[in-house]
């Protein structure tokens, strides 16, 4: 039998499997289960594939504790009573306690007696594993920046991260993240200077330098090429665009020739698509070795369990948007789409990620279409799986270049939440829902209610629910630390 990424099952456990099932436990297609009735599971605990647990002498395992593929439990040893035979010599009980929010990683064993505290992170040793540092460099840290060094910190323990930058901080812009980094450097105007005493201070193993603009990538390889490797991260392609890319920044001069310098000359390169990288590689030479890693959502933050997948929210489907809004004609200017949408006779409920004053005006004259306060993170994926479709549709006008190229973080995060996606034939959003049957990309809004209610929802939003854990940093981190293992030798 082989398992693939689409054919793999969550299985939720049954009130009856252990002494206590918490709310939203599962598993992945195969467990070796013994003695449930001496386990109790907190909420949201999940065992991915192959593990093999022993309840015999107590088990209690705290809310959302992830155990990796092929690890194991013991909870009692054999007693040692050499006079008589082994199958008559007995169990030493020795219950085990792991606590909340603890990852157990593949091919641990968990030995009896064991007590593991909330948040330990638990691997298998690696004979004299080197620390490894490496430096972020942005001009403006972002989410991905702040996903990546969570999913990174929570794995491998032995990463040591730092963040070279000019804006905002994590924490200043978002609220949380820098406590991820051992330290921040504030480049400030002229970033040559400072980020050379940076990177002699962290002496760090590589740098993984984030666009836009490229321009950070290009000081830095200018400063430390055949001295430390520079990991060059595409979010966007400056060539696609139309128009400017809007982070508090002027525009450096002759963005092109930074972009080709940076993708040229970097020594290895990340984009958010494969979409993405098949735009780079048709415009310039690409050397180095390449890794597409979407803007995955943060398992840690999304919702332990879901509604069920045949509820029924009425009709016609409610749809719902969150992120970014404007009104420069580019394409987070969605009020044309929002119109459509309502005029065809949907609901339509918006969670901005800053509050924009003319979206208000806007939505006064516009039943149907409801302007929410923004949401700090935990709240907004708890109210996303209320609705039946995540909004991913943009306007196309200016940028439909740079947005066939696009996997914006609030996909994963609709998906995270359960929910499937609505989209408008941008290139890499079609791939991502059509050929995942996780959404729809639609080619007209012409009988919208319609389209919509022709679709088995309830299907759709299994095969979410299926996978939704898999589309996570957290599942998909090792890709990027193997890419660093592989670039700093």
């Amino acid at each position: 039998m082989m398992i693939t990424e689409r054919s793999k099952r969550v299985i939720p456990f049954r009130p009856h499997d252990a002494k206590r099932v918490g709310e939203g436990c599962f598993y992945l297609d195969l467990i070796v289960w013994l003695n449930g009735d001496r386990i109790e599971l907190g909420d949201g605990v999940g065992f991915n594939y192959g593990c093999y647990v022993n309840g015999y002498g107590g088990l209690r395992i705290g809310d959302r504790t992830i155990v990796g593929p092929y690890a194991m439990i013991h909870t009692a040893n054999h007693e040692i009573a050499p006079e008589r035979p082994i199958v008559e010599q007995g169990w030493a009980e020795r219950p085990v306690e792991i606590g909340a929010h603890c990852w157990i990683a593949m091919g641990v064993c968990i030995l009896p007696g064991a007590r593991l505290g909330d948040g330990c992170v638990v691997a298998r040793p690696r004979a004299q594993k080197p620390l490894m540092r490496i430096l972020f460099l942005q001009q403006q840290p972002c989410m991905r920046a702040l996903k990546y060094a969570v999913g990174l910190r929570s794995a491998f323990p032995w990463m040591r991260l730092g963040f070279a930058y000019q804006g905002k901080t994590l924490s200043e812009r978002y609220g949380s993240g820098d406590e991820l980094f051992e330290r921040w450097w504030d480049l400030g105007l002229e970033p040559i200077k400072p980020l050379r005493a940076a990177v002699g201070e962290f002496r760090p193993d590589l740098i993984h330098s984030h666009n836009l603009p490229d321009s950070l990538t290009a000081i830095a390889l200018g400063l430390f090429t055949g001295r430390v490797p520079v990991i060059h991260d595409v979010h966007d392609l400056q060539s696609l665009r139309r128009t400017p890319y809007e982070h508090g920044f002027p525009e450096p001069p002759k963005p092109l020739a930074l972009e080709q310098l940076a993708v040229e000359e970097c020594s290895a390169l990340v984009t958010v698509s494969a979409e993405l990288l098949e735009e780079v590689r048709a415009r310039y030479r690409v050397r180095a070795p390449t890794l597409a890693f979407a803007n995955y959502a943060l398992r840690r933050d999304l919702p332990m369990a879901l509604p069920p997948a045949e509820r029924r929210n009425g009709h016609p489907p409610r749809l719902v948007y969150q992120g970014t809004l404007s009104t420069n004609g580019g394409h987070y200017d969605l009020r044309e789409i929002m119109r459509t949408l309502v005029g065809e006779g949907l609901s339509l409920d918006v969670y901005p990620s800053r509050s924009v004053p003319a979206y208000a005006e806007f939505t006064a004259g516009l039943p149907g279409l409801r302007m929410h306060a923004t949401l700090p993170p935990s709240r907004l994926l708890a109210a996303l799986p209320q609705f039946d479709f995540g909004w991913a549709g943009f306007n196309s006008d200016l940028n439909g270049a740079h947005l066939d190229t696009c996997l914006p973080n609030k996909v994963y995060e609709y998906l995270g939440c359960g929910l499937p996606v609505l989209t408008l034939g941008h290139r890499a959003l079609s791939r991502l829902v059509d050929g995942s049957g996780l959404g729809l990309s639609l080619a007209t809004f012409d009988d919208l209610v319609g389209q919509l209610s022709a679709v088995d929802l309830a299907e759709i939003r299994g095969r979410v629910a299926a996978v939704r854990l898999e589309l996570t940093v957290e599942s998909n981190i090792h890709r990027l630390a193997e890419l660093y293992e592989a670039v700093a030798g």
